[in-house]
């Protein structure tokens, strides 16, 4: 992973801020950290910022880019300082390689060629991720707005206009997995999607036909 963000970092695609460095804290404080840290940079170069984790891909699913998706969203209601996306999760099922061997590799286990058994879509709120206007927003809570500047408010993207796909490996930390399951928030949907019907949902393949030629090149450029 760091060889990547490195790799991200000298073309310019990225900008990495460590924070971990003479100070230990619990992960969730340097989650935290690491949110304001970003929205508070983010104001100085950025209308937007998205906060999604990488096993994450938000969608829009009309005829338009996200960037577009987005703009016009917040843009038509200018009260607006955020937008959350609600998600499906797609259940991964292998457990994936330690280090990159080979396109083999890619065709196997990349998440969004091999994976499309999919959840409902979340109810409103449960573990949305978000675009934010930075100027609009105080303090952000990795899944919310804590603290809005006066006069802005929240908007929810409708699932049939944009949505994430979460893919969630259900080969890694099943103890984690089973808190979760047991937290009271999360216990009614998390208990409809591990016993509920699940649908066969695909990535766009618009969207596939860029993404893996691009993965496969940074891989190579990287890794051999």
């Amino acid at each position: 992973m760091a060889q990547l963000l490195d790799d991200f970092a000298k073309r310019g695609e990225a900008e990495v801020v460590y924070l971990r460095k003479d100070r230990e804290r619990w992960g969730k404080s340097w989650q935290l950290v690491g949110v304001e840290d970003c929205m508070h940079r983010s104001r100085h170069h950025s209308r937007y910022a998205i906060f999604q984790d990488l096993d994450e891909r938000i969608l829009s699913l009309e005829n338009q880019t996200l960037a577009q998706y987005v703009m016009k969203a917040m843009t038509e209601r200018p009260n607006i300082g955020m937008l959350q996306f609600r998600s499906t999760w797609v259940v991964c099922t292998k457990k994936p390689p330690d280090k990159y061997e080979g396109e083999e590799a890619l065709r196997n286990h990349l998440p969004t060629l091999v994976y499309d058994k999919s959840s409902d879509v979340e109810p409103p709120g449960s573990m949305a991720k978000c675009v934010v206007d930075t100027r609009r927003v105080l303090l952000f809570v990795v899944h919310a707005v804590y603290v809005y500047f006066p006069g802005y408010e929240s908007a929810c993207a409708p699932p049939d206009r944009a949505i994430i796909r979460h893919y969630r490996d259900l080969t890694f930390n099943d103890r984690r997995t089973k808190k979760m399951r047991g937290y009271p928030g999360y216990a009614p949907w998390l208990t409809k999607i591990t016993n509920g019907n699940f649908t066969i949902t695909h990535y766009p393949s618009n969207l596939m036909k860029q993404l893996y030629p691009r993965i496969k090149k940074r891989l190579e450029r990287v890794y051999r």
